[in-house]
């Protein structure tokens, strides 16, 4: 899994900077069945977070 190691994780944390809701939704959908491993490795623990950010900005701003 390219998250769980740092050059992956890197990399995958700088493209949902610029990705679109699409991508974005592409990479949530490929991370939340391994969430849970994700959330307790050393460098994937940064991608889920990273998508949680991602997905509650962009939820609340299309709230607003």
């Amino acid at each position: 899994m390219d998250s769980a190691d740092q050059y992956g994780s890197r990399f995958i944390q700088q493209k949902l900077e610029t990705a679109t809701t699409e991508e974005k939704n592409m990479v949530y959908q490929e991370i939340m069945p391994h969430a849970l491993a994700l959330m307790t490795d050393v460098f994937g623990n940064y991608v889920v977070q990273k998508v949680i950010i991602n997905l509650f900005l962009f939820y609340f701003m299309n709230l607003v």
